[in-house]
C-alpha cells in the first residue's frame, strides 16, 4: 500500500527526557514522544556469533544498465531504508508523480538521494507501477526485484534479479525464476536476503485459502545470476499451512523457514533445513521459564512465530507471541537461533514491534502494546543480547530501527497511514525529521 506524504513543512522532532513529554512534529500533530517504564527485564544471555565474511565479487562486465537522473528537488515517499554509515545509504521509495518503487542512493545522511533504478526497468511500466523487493548488502551491494502491482506480480519480461557490486552505476539480470510445474494465482515476493556475496534465498507467495498461504522460495550460488526452487506447493504440500513470516539461512545448508497462524493449529509453525533447502524438519521450541510445559499446544494460548530477526555475523533470532486463551493476555519472546547455538527464550518490553541488532549483543526495538498501528511506542536498546531492555524514549510512533552505531540512526515513523523520516545522533533520545527529496548527482 502507497503511503501519503505529509503537507507540511518539515519539523524538527526534540524529546528532553527528563520524565516529561512534549509533542514531536507540531505542525502535523501526528508525532509526540516522551519516557515511559519499561516492562521487567529478562535474565538471561546471547551467545556471540562470528562475522560473515564477504568475498570479493566483481561482475560480468556487460553494457551497463544506465540509470537516468532525476531532476533534483521532488519529493520522495521513503518505504524502506538501509544506512552503510553515517552519510551513505540505499532506500525504497516513490518519487513525487510515480507509483513505481525507486532503487535509490544518499550520499548525506537521507536529505537527498539519486535515482539507482536501472533504465531497462522503466522502459514500460504499467499502470499501476512496479513494486520493489530488495535486499542490500555491504560494499555497494544490492540485489532488487521489481513485480507488477496489478497483474498478480508477474512483469511482462519474466521474474528476474538484478544486481550491482558499484552502488548501482552498472546492473546485470540473472535467469528469470521458474515456476514450471507450479500452479500461481499470484507472485510477490516477501523474503529476499544474502549470506554473503554469492550465496542468497528468495520467498515469493503464488495464492492463500483455508489457513494456507501458497509459497515458492529459491536459493542461488552464484550471487543471483541462477536460481534454484527449494520449496513449493507440488514438492512441499504439508508446508504451504499458516501465513509465512520469514525465511533466512545462516549457512548455505542451515535454513529456518517461520509461520503465524495462533489458535489455528496446535503448535508452532518452525522448520529447519540442514541440506539446503531439499528437506525441511520441524523444531519445537522450549516453553519459555514459569510457564505449563504445553503452553505452546494451542489450548491455553494461541502462538506463532512472528518473524526472524538478525543478530549480526551468522546470529538468528526468532520473535514469538501468544494470546492467553483465558483473559486475552498478550506475551513476546526473543529466541536466539544458529549453527550449534541452543534456543532461548528472552522476555520482550513490548510483544509488538521492530527489531534492529547490530551485532550479537548491543540491538534496539521500538515495541508497542498493541498491534494497532497508531498505538504509541517505547524505543528500547540492549546491549547484553536482549538479556536487558532500557527504555530510551516513549513515541507516538512505531517503526524498523536503522542504526549504524551506538549513537547514529533512523526510522521511518509511522502512526497510522502517515509517516516521515526521522534521525538521531544521540541513540534516540532527540529526533529530527528529514524531509527527503531528490539531488544532484555527487
Amino acid at each position: 500500500m502507497l503511503l501519503r506524504s505529509f503537507s507540511c513543512s518539515p519539523t524538527l522532532l526534540r524529546a528532553v527526557v527528563l520524565f516529561s513529554t512534549c509533542l514531536v512534529m507540531s505542525a502535523c500533530g501526528v508525532f509526540q514522544v516522551g519516557l515511559e517504564p519499561a516492562a521487567p527485564e529478562a535474565t538471561l544471555t546471547l551467545p556471540p556469533t562470528v562475522p560473515v565474511v564477504f568475498p570479493t565479487f566483481t561482475p560480468t562486465p556487460i553494457p551497463p544498465a544506465d540509470f537516468d537522473p532525476l531532476p533534483a528537488g521532488k519529493k520522495i515517499r521513503l518505504t524502506s531504508i538501509h544506512m552503510l554509515d553515517k552519510t551513505t545509504g540505499w532506500g525504497i521509495g516513490q518519487i513525487e508523480g510515480s507509483d513505481t518503487d525507486f532503487v535509490l542512493l544518499t550520499r548525506d545522511g537521507g536529505r537527498t538521494w539519486q535515482n539507482r533504478t536501472p533504465r531497462a526497468v522503466l522502459q514500460s511500466l504499467p499502470p499501476q507501477g512496479l513494486a520493489l523487493t530488495a535486499f542490500f548488502g555491504p560494499q555497494g551491494r544490492a540485489w532488487a526485484l521489481w513485480s507488477d502491482r496489478e497483474a498478480g506480480g508477474f512483469p511482462d519480461s519474466g521474474v528476474v534479479v538484478w544486481r550491482t557490486a558499484d552502488f548501482g552505476q552498472t546492473w546485470q539480470t540473472g535467469a528469470p525464476l521458474s515456476l514450471e510445474g507450479v500452479p500461481a494465482e499470484y507472485f510477490v515476493p516477501v523474503h529476499f536476503g544474502f549470506l554473503d556475496a554469492t550465496y542468497g534465498w528468495l520467498m515469493a507467495r503464488l495464492g492463500a485459502g483455508m489457513s494456507h498461504d501458497y509459497v515458492a522460495a529459491f536459493v542461488t550460488e552464484d550471487g543471483g545470476l541462477t536460481w534454484r526452487r527449494v520449496l513449493d506447493p507440488v514438492q512441499h504440500l504439508d508446508l504451504m499451512v499458516c501465513q509465512k513470516t520469514g525465511l533466512a539461512f545462516v549457512s548455505a545448508r542451515e535454513g529456518w523457514l517461520t509461520g503465524d497462524c495462533p489458535g489455528l493449529l496446535p503448535g508452532l509453525f518452525l522448520y529447519a533445513t540442514r541440506d539446503g533447502g531439499q528437506t525441511w524438519q520441524a523444531v519445537s521450541l522450549p516453553v519459555p521459564a514459569g510457564l505449563p510445559a504445553d503452553w505452546f499446544g494451542g489450548e491455553k494460548a494461541g502462538c506463532g512465530v512472528t518473524g526472524l530477526v538478525y543478530t549480526g555475523g551468522d546470529g538468528l533470532a526468532l520473535s514469538v507471541r501468544c494470546l492467553a486463551n483465558d483473559g486475552g493476555k498478550v506475551w513476546g519472546w526473543l529466541y536466539t537461533a544458529g549453527p550449534g547455538k541452543e534456543l532461548q527464550a528472552r522476555v520482550l518490553p513490548q510483544p509488538y514491534g521492530g527489531f534492529q541488532f547490530l551485532n550479537a549483543r548491543e540491538g534496539w526495538f521500538i515495541g508497542a502494546a498493541s498491534s494497532d498501528p497508531a498505538a504509541p511506542a517505547v524505543i528500547y536498546r540492549t546491549t547484553d543480547g536482549g538479556l536487558s531492555w532500557r527504555p530510551v524514549l516513549a513515541t507516538a510512533w512505531q517503526g524498523v530501527p536503522n542504526f549504524v552505531d551506538a549513537e547514529t540512526g533512523w526510522v521511518i515513523a509511522r502512526t497510522g497511514e502517515k509517516s516521515a523520516l526521522v534521525y538521531t545522533t544521540n541513540g534516540g533520545l532527540l529526533w529530527e525529521e528529514i524531509s527527503p527529496v531528490t539531488g544532484m548527482e555527487k
